[in-house]
């Protein structure tokens, strides 16, 4: 498995609700895969 670098995990991110939580919160009980998405709009 890839490590993911200290600074990246723990950026903060919304989650469904907008509230702000540490990106590897996201994999932190199980695996997670993540997409991000560009908006042009």
């Amino acid at each position: 498995m890839t490590r993911v670098p200290e600074a990246l995990a723990n950026a903060n991110v919304q989650d469904e609700s907008g509230n702000a939580r540490p990106l590897a919160s996201a994999w932190a009980e199980r695996t997670a895969l993540l997409a991000f998405v560009r908006h042009f709009g």
